[in-house]
């Protein structure tokens, strides 16, 4: 397991995260953003469609419908779970 931290991510828009996502390598195959709102929800948003309330501590699970990272955009997931504290 590798961890990375991405300094930028503190507060970062949703269209930071979707390139840091377009841009990790092959070699993962699943990726746990930790982060802040507005930033992640509106993230949730572009990549799911759907507009989900985040409180503090609320994880989400997204099924990503894509076979590289590189292809992600708009719509490629679908939630999985939500979990709220």
């Amino acid at each position: 397991m590798s961890l990375f931290f991405l300094e930028d991510g503190y507060l970062a828009e949703d269209w930071v995260w979707l390139k840091y996502l377009e841009g990790l390598s092959e070699a993962f195959e699943s990726c746990i953003i930790v982060g802040h709102n507005p930033g992640i929800m509106n993230l949730v948003k572009k990549l799911t469609g759907e507009n989900i309330p985040m409180l503090p501590g609320t994880g989400i699970v997204i099924n990503l419908l894509i076979n590289e990272w590189r292809e992600i955009f708009d719509g490629t997931g679908s939630v999985v779970k939500i979990c709220t504290p």
